[in-house]
């Protein structure tokens, strides 16, 4: 009978201890966020603006701007809610999903720009791309110019 006994407290124990690695997994997981949208827009031979934007479920967002803008380097912003909103409200009618996954032309001074979403990313410049992505990529610079920075450690 304590043999049973004993059986069974050791298939309890081994079975707390792969219970407690999998939820360790889980909070890890958790943990990480990952971008809702990223806007990155690219260099070119004048004074454009360089630098990448992510925005997250949280309404925080990350920029890292490298040439041509007023923060180089990484900071943080918390963007308003009303203005996330009308983010994925645009976003949502751009349907990004069904656009090519290129629009790009031969033009060597135009500046490249991508946008991420759902795991699609879009790479284009404003000579070839449709009208709703240009807007989308004009409205996600605007958001991303206008927030107030502080840098991250």
């Amino acid at each position: 009978m304590m043999k049973y006994l004993y059986i069974v407290l050791a298939i309890t124990a081994i079975l707390l201890i792969i219970g407690a690695c999998k939820g360790t997994k889980k909070s890890v997981v958790a943990s990480s966020k990952s971008p809702i949208i990223v806007f990155k827009k690219g260099k070119c031979f004048g004074k454009c603006k360089a630098y990448s934007f992510s925005l997250y479920e949280d309404y925080s967002a990350d920029f890292n701007g490298t040439k041509n803008v007023d923060f180089i380097g990484e900071y943080k912003a918390i963007v308003a809610e009303s203005v996330y909103n009308d983010l994925i409200a645009q976003l949502s009618a751009a349907n990004l999903e069904d656009m090519q996954n290129e629009y790009l032309s031969n033009a060597r001074d135009l500046p490249e720009i991508e946008i991420t979403c759902n795991g699609k990313t879009i790479r284009f410049n404003n000579q070839k791309a449709p009208e709703e992505l240009r807007q989308l990529g004009k409205q996600l610079e605007k958001v991303a110019l206008a927030q107030t920075w502080v840098q991250s450690n």
